[in-house]
């Protein structure tokens, strides 16, 4: 059985407010109508993505079927260790073969449109999303890469939009869109590139948002139609950590912490705090202002209070200032784990075993 479970249910399944538990075969086997939420878990694991396009007259069609989108690397935490485990084959067959397709087709048959899912989509014209370095204050640049693999010239209108997504998913208005119009030779490639300035998505980006960028592309000649998604989460600059001494029980050791502002403009009301199990962290410290791109350098001092492996957790959290008097809404945080792995060589003449239980997760997306 699938070990998720939780009373604060969604949803009545089989009239009961709850959250599993579920036949990871069922899950598997695309046997939706099992107990308990097993739709939920398969649409998390094994779903196909499917595109709708709204017509003239109001209603909405498939235009695109992205298979394989979903449960890519399905993963749990390894028992006793931090170590991610890879179970994508315990919830699903081998992506694109003929048992997943009847998995999924079984699933479907159930659904609330069992009979409006097109086929998945083909052609000689394919379309790929990426993006550049996304680092939260830098330009971001996203990139959608076109190839012709046919023996004919295809002419292409795209159209890209860029929106903000909150983390729960919901995404908010387009606040960025072109259309491009290209000419594929056959056999060949191009690449059509977005560039956005951090002063262009940073009002719409709070403190846990990403960006999704949508491209849709329709071939003349063909009809044929592709739509792709990119999800983009901001990378927050890390928190450098540096041990700088013996790690021994019941003794101070001192830990340099270096943060450097990625921002073109300040952070004002930085704080740092340490915290982790088996160790003594100090109080929160009050930092003030970090100018744009100034590099913080401090020292705190930690305790170990066991022998064995541990970890600390510093958390950063700061404003972006602004420039109208209201007060930002949205903290800048900031939360980096760092390991003591000296702990368990030269914490032992104090005593105790320093242990690390562990147990396996939730599966994962």
């Amino acid at each position: 059985m699938d070990p998720k479970w939780s009373p604060n249910g969604h949803w009545l399944d089989h009239g009961l407010f709850c959250c599993g538990p579920c036949s990871v075969t069922a899950v598997k086997n695309g046997d939706v109508f099992l107990k308990y939420d097993t739709p939920f878990v398969f649409a998390e694991v094994n779903s196909d993505k499917v595109y709708w396009q709204r017509q003239p007259h109001g209603g909405f069609s498939v235009v695109h079927v992205e298979q394989g989108a979903i449960g890519r690397r399905i993963s749990t935490l390894g028992a006793g260790s931090a170590a991610r485990v890879d179970i994508t084959d315990q919830y699903k067959h081998p992506e694109g073969s003929e048992e997943e397709r009847r998995a999924v087709a079984a699933a479907t048959s159930h659904g609330s449109r069992p009979r409006q899912r097109g086929p998945a989509s083909s052609g000689e014209v394919t379309l790929a999303v990426a993006s550049g370095p996304a680092v939260a204050g830098a330009e971001l640049e996203l990139r959608a890469a076109l190839r012709n693999a046919g023996a004919e010239p295809r002419t292409l209108r795209l159209r890209l939009s860029l929106c903000a997504v909150r983390y729960t998913g919901v995404a908010g208005a387009a606040f960025r869109q072109e259309q491009h119009r290209r000419t594929l030779p056959p056999e060949q490639e191009d690449t059509v590139t977005m560039t956005v300035a951090y002063a262009e998505y940073q009002p719409h980006v709070g403190a846990q948002d990403a960006l999704k960028l949508t491209v849709v592309a329709a071939v003349q000649e063909t009809g044929q139609v592709l739509a792709k998604e990119l999800l983009v989460r901001l990378h927050t600059p890390e928190l450098t950590l540096t041990l700088l001494g013996p790690a021994v029980v019941g003794q101070e050791v001192p830990v340099q912490v270096v943060f450097q502002n990625p921002l073109p403009e300040p952070l004002t009301g930085a704080s740092l705090r340490m915290e982790g199990a088996g160790i003594s962290c100090p109080k929160p410290v009050s930092l003030g202002s970090v100018g744009a791109g100034q590099t913080l350098r401090l020292s705190q001092s930690v305790t170990p209070l066991r022998a064995g492996s541990a970890a600390w957790r510093p958390r950063w959290r700061a404003q972006r200032c602004r420039r109208s008097p209201a007060p930002s809404s949205s903290a800048w945080k900031l939360g980096i784990l760092g390991t003591l792995g000296a702990l368990g060589k030269l914490g032992m003449r104090a005593g105790g075993g320093g242990g690390g239980g562990g147990g396996r997760g939730k599966h994962g997306g």
